[in-house]
């Protein structure tokens, strides 16, 4: 069973939060008037998600520390998003970042730990404190589940490889999207699990 993310934007004018994009009508919409998708996410970034709400997909195996819990909508979410999403439903882990959180968040300083089973050939060569080791067999499997003959083993990387896993510019691109938006300071995200 995946878990999808439903993005949607808003920017701060005239001391109100408004949508953007603006609201349009699209071909699935029946004439209707719905939220747009501020940015084009090429795939499924499950990494991405975890470090936005702390969600986890079971393909992910690093532990790391969201930018922030889930801490709702916001009080003040625009009247267009909070109708639309009141009348059709939202999926859970509801929660919003500005975009400067997203940006000034310590990707490189940060770091994520990951836990996998191995082969006990080839436990001596990870360290928990130390990245994946470069030494690890091609073609050697790493396990989500013990198995025969395979030990527990930890590894670490920065957040932003963490991410960068789904594909390579997958943060970069997700924050160049948004930027495009507007001000770092006044643009934020309003996201939800489904």
């Amino acid at each position: 069973m995946g878990v999808d993310i439903y993005i949607y934007a808003e920017i701060r004018r005239n001391n109100e939060w408004e949508p953007i994009p603006e609201p349009a009508a699209t071909q699935y919409s029946r004439g209707k008037k719905v939220p747009i998708d501020p940015v084009d996410l090429r795939c499924t970034p499950y990494r991405l998600f975890v470090m936005l709400g702390g969600v986890y997909h079971g393909s992910v195996i690093g532990i790391a520390e969201p930018i922030a819990k889930p801490r709702n909508f916001p009080d003040d979410m625009n009247v267009f998003y909070k109708t639309y999403f009141d009348k059709y439903g939202t999926g859970f882990a509801r929660s919003w970042l500005l975009l400067r959180e997203i940006v000034d968040y310590g990707w490189d300083d940060k770091n994520v730990t990951y836990r996998a089973c191995v082969n006990k050939t080839y436990a001596s060569l990870f360290d928990e404190h130390c990245p994946f080791p470069e030494t690890f067999p091609p073609g050697a499997s790493i396990y989500h589940r013990q198995q025969p003959d395979t030990v527990w083993v930890s590894w670490r990387s920065s957040c932003r490889e963490f991410v960068n896993l789904d594909y390579e510019t997958c943060l970069e691109d997700f924050i160049e999207e948004l930027t495009k938006l507007g001000d770092p300071d006044k643009v934020r995200i309003v996201f939800w699990f489904l």
